[in-house]
């Protein structure tokens, strides 16, 4: 067993850069007026267009069913990872959010582990 691979397939990362090659400041974050000066800074209560979308007819997945991939050893991981994918996509919320798109409630397929 390689434990050198991630215990879950399915990860997302997220990554924050200041632009700040000169060291650690400690502080993430420009200087307001330097991002209002790139327009980076929307105005309060101000939201940008929402890009267009255009259905060309194709297949969507009325009931997706989500999976979680755990290697042997991680079972209770995954356990927790597919109990958060039960309540997302039986929330509310998830159904109002997808609708639009065609996409219908889904499912948790359970837990699957690698040796």
């Amino acid at each position: 067993m390689n434990r050198a691979l991630p215990a879950v397939l399915c990860m997302v990362g997220v990554a924050a850069c200041n632009g700040d090659s000169g060291g650690d400041s400690g502080d993430m974050s420009a200087p307001p007026d330097l991002l209002a000066q790139h327009d980076l800074v929307a105005p309060v209560g101000v939201q940008p267009p929402e890009p267009p979308l255009t259905s060309l007819g194709g297949p969507t997945l009325a009931m997706p069913t989500f999976y979680t991939v755990v290697w042997a050893g991680d079972e209770a991981l995954g356990a927790t990872i597919d109990s958060f994918h039960a309540n997302v996509l039986g929330n509310p919320y998830w159904t109002s959010v997808v609708a639009e798109y065609g996409v219908g409630p889904g499912v948790a397929g359970g837990v699957f582990v690698v040796d």
